[in-house]
């Protein structure tokens, strides 16, 4: 298989400053990028009120969007903690997932035929304690994935 660009890295939260931490590399694999962004940091907390930082956060990754759509498709996922039932956890995390879609494709011109998923994940697929505090707001992240084409 033909060599391809590693796809950059970017996590973005408040201790990064939204920042691509890793350099391309050459892979024998095709791969993915993934942007996880705290939505603690975009969102108050189990709502769909946007915070100061919202834009400064989003900019960047909507920058960099724009310079990968010809070449890479996006699933935009939005997951929030433990909190409520699963019809209110699936509903809220919906629509943080299609503010941040309508934000990215308003802002940035990404087509929305290149958004092939924007989903509301609900509490699905923890990567922290839900049991915590920080567990917790660790869960609540937007996750944006870029996929070849």
């Amino acid at each position: 298989m033909s060599k391809i660009k590693q796809l950059l890295l970017l996590t973005c939260c408040l201790t990064c400053g939204c920042q691509w931490f890793s350099e391309p590399e050459d892979l024998s694999e095709p791969t993915h990028k993934l942007a996880i962004v705290e939505s603690d940091n975009l969102f108050k907390a189990n709502t769909t009120n946007i915070t100061r930082e919202f834009r400064a956060i989003l900019d960047p990754i909507g920058k960099a969007l724009e310079k990968e759509k010809s070449q890479y498709d996006f699933k935009i996922q939005a997951y929030v903690d433990d909190f409520g039932t699963h019809n209110q956890q699936t509903e809220l995390s919906k629509n943080q997932a299609e503010l941040i879609a309508s934000y990215l494709w308003s802002k940035y011109d990404i087509p929305l035929d290149h958004l092939i998923e924007i989903a509301g994940m609900g509490s699905s697929e923890p990567i922290a304690d839900p049991k915590t505090y920080k567990g917790r707001s660790i869960n609540r992240r937007i996750q944006i994935i870029l996929q070849p084409k």
